[in-house]
């Protein structure tokens, strides 16, 4: 392209640009309405913490076995007004670093053996009290076949806290009756950098080619941290792509977005991409380790006789600016948007 990109003109086309369309599957339903079958609450105030440095993570973990096998249907996620966690991700875990307790972490839950990752809120929303609600065929087991699991929180605290202080409160929402699919997350993120000096805005880009039985794609969520404004995710079979769904990284008025014209089937061999915009003034790399991030996650339904397929959360990382559209084959599809 030989005229120059502008922040805007990129913005525009990853907002506008052709959007194929994509087969609606009748037996997924994104209607958030429950059942009529009696559900219950389970609420958990996460204890009080207390650090004297930035940028911390921190995990927590509390058991669920008192709960029984059981079946979640909602998530609903209380941040501190105070504390103000940048973000709060909660999942379950069979295998906890730390079984009943708080602990200094790293980025992802600190799980060693099953894992579903629920829900994530940050603080670029403008709501406080998000509620995140399964389609009504699609929930995560809790307990059963001898298993113990456990709630698993993580949050990532910017400011240090030198009194302790409650970052959340997690309500979880459970009915006894299985659902027709269990439910999983697949991320599409980056590795690498972003290059010095591109005010006019560079994409990180990121594609993998589907491995798992048939899966169920129905709701996005997008992440980025200071220096990102845009992130959007594709699927690609025969090489022709499908728009899954973009949303800027801020100022966002809801966590968790439908997939367009969704919900989508996600098929063995199908390729699912995404790509962020950011935004560099600086005269130096953006480390998309420690400095940033660029996240496109999927919310999918998963047939329960595959659970050996999505026992932890699957995805996909690609390396910046190595890996671009362009350069890969399974990709080609997407070089010229």
């Amino acid at each position: 392209m030989n005229q120059p990109i502008t922040v805007y003109t990129l913005i525009i086309a990853a907002l506008f640009g052709m959007v194929q369309s994509i087969r609606e599957l009748p037996y997924i339903s994104v209607d958030s309405k429950q059942s009529d079958e009696e559900q219950f609450q389970y609420k958990v105030v996460i204890p009080p913490v207390q650090t004297t440095e930035v940028n911390r993570y921190i995990c927590y973990s509390k058991s669920l076995e008192e709960i029984g096998e059981s079946y979640i249907t909602k998530l609903l996620t209380e941040p501190d007004p105070i504390v103000k966690p940048h973000h709060v991700d909660a999942g379950l875990c069979l295998e906890p670093l730390h079984e009943d307790a708080s602990w200094d972490c790293q980025r992802g839950l600190a799980c060693k053996g099953d894992a579903v990752e629920f829900s994530v809120t940050d603080n670029f929303q403008s709501v406080d009290k998000p509620f995140y609600v399964l389609p009504k065929d699609v929930s995560a087991k809790v307990g059963g076949n001898g298993k113990k699991y456990f709630l698993i929180v993580q949050m990532h605290i910017y400011e240090p806290l030198k009194e302790p202080a409650s970052p959340a409160n997690i309500t979880l929402t459970f009915k006894k009756k299985p659902t027709k699919y269990n439910y999983q997350k697949f991320l599409l993120g980056n590795e690498g950098f972003v290059p010095a000096s591109k005010p006019n805005g560079f994409f990180t880009h990121v594609g993998c080619e589907w491995k798992r039985p048939t899966a169920i794609a129905f709701h996005y969520y997008v992440h980025t941290h200071v220096h990102g404004i845009f992130a959007e995710g594709f699927l690609i079979r025969n090489n022709t792509w499908t728009y899954l769904g973009g949303q800027k990284t801020r100022e966002r008025h809801q966590v968790w977005f439908d997939v367009v014209n969704g919900p989508v089937e996600i098929r063995p061999g199908d390729i699912l991409a995404s790509r962020c915009l950011f935004i560099n003034n600086e005269e130096k790399d953006i480390d998309l380790k420690s400095e940033d991030t660029c996240i496109f996650q999927l919310s999918v339904g998963y047939d329960i006789q595959y659970q050996e397929y999505f026992a932890r959360p699957p995805g996909c990382i690609s390396t910046s600016p190595d890996f671009t559209f362009c350069s890969n084959e399974k990709t080609a599809a997407l070089c010229d948007r």
